[in-house]
């Protein structure tokens, strides 16, 4: 048997060595991890992936709870919040939220572009070139973010093709992830200008109506 220690005193994974892909692996709890929060590890080979649930408490050589706690890591995965928005489909949706969010990323990639003429324009120090690789890949990372939202939530999602305003829609929101392309490419603060005005042109598009929130660099 191969034997995979989670966490220290905490529950352990037992895979049979003649099989590692077989899903007859146990899930052992101690009496000191009654009614505390177990942590699944889900093995196959050397990589492991987490999840959590409470009260896991299958008998060994049970593989009665594998269905259930498969649903609960793969919903996990698919219900990130770090980019767009999971496709379960939930049914909770945000607009505001997700024009707000996308704002505040182009701030930030003025932000970088700002500070990256400032460390060229100053001289490079190994510490400089450093900074500047990071503000590099902040800049990067946050026109990336909004891309992401434009297809995964408003392309997949929200904007339907039998709205009336569906094609004014779809140019609006090609013109957000051009410009946030642009913007990746460039330092130009104009080209995070761009990106704010495409931002607000979609919202005018998708709404129907003038912004109602402030954004200020």
């Amino acid at each position: 048997m191969i034997t995979r220690s989670l966490l220290t005193n905490a529950p352990k994974i037992c895979l049979p060595s003649d099989d590692r892909q077989s899903p007859s692996w146990r899930l052992n709890l101690g009496s000191q991890d009654r009614g505390r929060r177990a942590s699944l590890g889900l093995a196959t080979g050397q990589q492991v992936w987490w999840s959590s649930r409470t009260d896991l408490y299958p008998n060994p050589g049970d593989t009665s709870m594998l269905r259930p706690m498969m649903a609960v890591l793969f919903a996990g995965l698919l219900c990130s919040t770090a980019f767009a928005h999971c496709q379960v489909p939930c049914g909770i949706f945000n607009d505001q939220m997700r024009f707000q969010q996308m704002l505040e990323d182009e701030t930030t990639i003025a932000k970088a572009q700002g500070q990256i003429e400032e460390i060229v324009a100053s001289g490079l120090s190994g510490q400089a070139a450093n900074q500047l690789g990071r503000w590099v890949m902040t800049k990067e990372e946050h026109a990336a973010k909004i891309q992401e939202t434009i297809g995964s939530y408003f392309l997949a999602q929200r904007i339907k093709a039998d709205s009336p305003r569906y094609v004014e829609q779809l140019k609006a929101a090609h013109a957000v992830i051009t410009a946030a392309m642009k913007a990746k490419q460039s330092t130009d603060s104009a080209t995070a200008k761009a990106l704010e005005t495409a931002i607000f042109d979609l919202y005018r598009a998708y709404e129907g109506k003038e912004p109602e929130f402030e954004h200020k660099h």
